[in-house]
């Protein structure tokens, strides 16, 4: 039986876009504030694979829905492209805060969208701002990691504290204080005002997908400081796996998922 050179070099590029690295600087990570939901937040982040550290200009990009469906593993239905389409407008009319010590600067995701009923793509403009803070400026102190580390996860908490705590894992360990966590993770709603709530919807799912992922390239542990009994301060161990400590948890895990849905059906 031969095998298909068309499919497997189409596999190869699939692989080859999951393992883009995506860089941004750590004050862009530490100090951005703003609210997207999981399908937004992996096609910025696709979006920023896309760009070659290189560049000096603001690039007008092209991007095939079907291929970032494929890449991140999305069921390619017409439903799944308007999913993908209304995602990228929403991002083309959400502005957000750059806050640091002196002064809070407005930032948009993108300038200019338009999109191509026959070739099902989308030609786009990142911002001037945006650019600037991820590619234009000269990274000394960067946040990278490759796309593949955050395809699988299901929680906008999980991404924004998998990118917040490897801008940090170099330090092996990072602390906030529980209500500096949720603005910087956008979990700001009533839900999760109480501590105990936080922590069920928002960090132990988060953790669980870093640390359980099908390529966790973290492992991080929590602990908790106390102030009148009241949790106060955060406190994260993080450490970076090697390559080949990813791909050994990352197998356990995928083992021990499917060890567990044998027992639920038996």
């Amino acid at each position: 039986m031969g095998v298909d050179i068309q499919a497997y070099e189409e596999h190869l590029k699939l692989e080859k876009e999951r393992h883009m690295a995506i860089v941004k600087t750590n004050e862009f990570v530490r100090l951005s504030r703003y609210k997207l939901n999981v399908q937004e937040l992996k096609i910025v982040a696709y979006l920023i694979s896309q760009m070659k550290p290189q560049m000096t200009e603001i690039p007008r990009m092209t991007m095939s829905v079907k291929s970032f469906c494929d890449v991140c593993g999305i069921n390619n239905s017409g439903r799944s492209r308007k999913q993908v389409q209304d995602s990228v407008l929403s991002l083309r009319n959400k502005g957000w805060w750059f806050e640091d010590e002196k002064s809070m600067s407005s930032v948009a995701w993108i300038e200019h969208v338009e999109y191509d009923k026959g070739k099902d793509t989308i030609e786009l403009e990142l911002s001037r701002k945006l650019t600037e803070y991820i590619v234009l400026k000269k990274i000394e102190k960067r946040t990278q990691y490759e796309l593949i580390s955050i395809i699988d996860m299901q929680s906008e908490y999980s991404i924004r504290l998998f990118e917040l705590l490897k801008s940090y894992s170099s330090m092996g360990r990072a602390e906030f204080q529980v209500d500096e966590l949720r603005k910087i993770l956008g979990a700001t709603a009533k839900t999760y005002k109480e501590y105990k709530h936080f922590k069920a919807k928002v960090l132990n799912l988060a953790l669980s997908e870093i640390n359980n992922g099908k390529y966790p390239i973290l492992e991080v542990k929590l602990e908790v400081t106390r102030r009148n009994r009241k949790v106060d301060i955060l406190i994260f161990n993080i450490k970076e796996l090697t390559s080949f400590e990813t791909v050994q948890k990352g197998h356990d895990n995928e083992l021990e998922k499917t060890n567990v849905r044998i027992e639920e059906y038996e």
